[in-house]
């Protein structure tokens, strides 16, 4: 199967970077989370926050289809992966809920399979993560979001996860704003970059598609 290029537009656009909240509660992983895309946007991003539990979200069917990019099941997913292929860089929040992240934000994520088995559509992507865990479990947590990611394909920078145990510890709140900056980074870094096998061969662009997908709609609507 080929693989589709995960390219970035040309250098006039402006950087996307998308906040996702998998927390029920818009409270402490929240606010984290706003600090850091408040310091992307700072720093000339184009920013977004998204609260999954704000979705109707399913659970992954566990059927995969490389022809289709989206699954077909009736929820919210659609429109929310669109946003996450048309973003250079996300970063997943989530609070700690037996030392892995929450049940939706583990939906979220299950659901990006469908990008991932069309042709590695997240190739690329940069990635950054922020757990928080006051009882314990936040790095467990971090590292089993960030392990999943990678291996979809996304990239994490240096310091690209936070694990927040919930005492007060005067580095989370700098280390939130170096990983906005780090995103940043790492995406102007890896635009024109190449990830995969050397034999890869490479198609067209996730924002392609999507273009593609509207004009077909756009031309049955007349």
């Amino acid at each position: 199967m080929k693989k589709i290029k995960n390219t970035m537009l040309n250098n006039t656009k402006k950087i996307s970077i998308i906040g996702i909240n998998g927390s029920p509660h818009k409270g402490h992983t929240l606010e984290l989370l706003k600090l850091t895309i408040k310091e992307a946007g700072r720093r000339g991003a184009k920013t977004e926050i998204i609260n999954v539990y704000d979705y109707k979200i399913s659970s992954h069917s566990g059927e995969l289809d490389p022809k289709n990019y989206r699954d077909g099941l009736n929820d919210d997913m659609v429109k929310l992966q669109e946003k996450i292929l048309i973003a250079d860089g996300i970063v997943f929040s989530s609070p700690t809920h037996w030392f892995n992240m929450s049940g939706q934000m583990k939906n979220f994520i299950d659901r990006l399979t469908a990008a991932e088995d069309f042709g590695f559509l997240l190739e690329g992507k940069v990635a950054g993560v922020i757990a928080y865990g006051p009882q314990g479990g936040a790095f467990n947590n971090a590292l089993l979001i960030a392990g999943t990611l990678n291996q979809m394909g996304m990239v994490i920078p240096p310091y690209g996860f936070i694990f927040d145990e919930g005492r007060n510890d005067d580095w989370v709140e700098k280390d939130c704003k170096l990983l906005a900056k780090n995103i940043l980074e790492q995406i102007k870094i890896g635009t024109k970059s190449k990830w995969g096998y050397d034999e890869d061969k490479y198609d067209r662009s996730p924002i392609e598609i999507i273009a593609k997908d509207e004009e077909n709609k756009n031309k049955k609507i007349r």
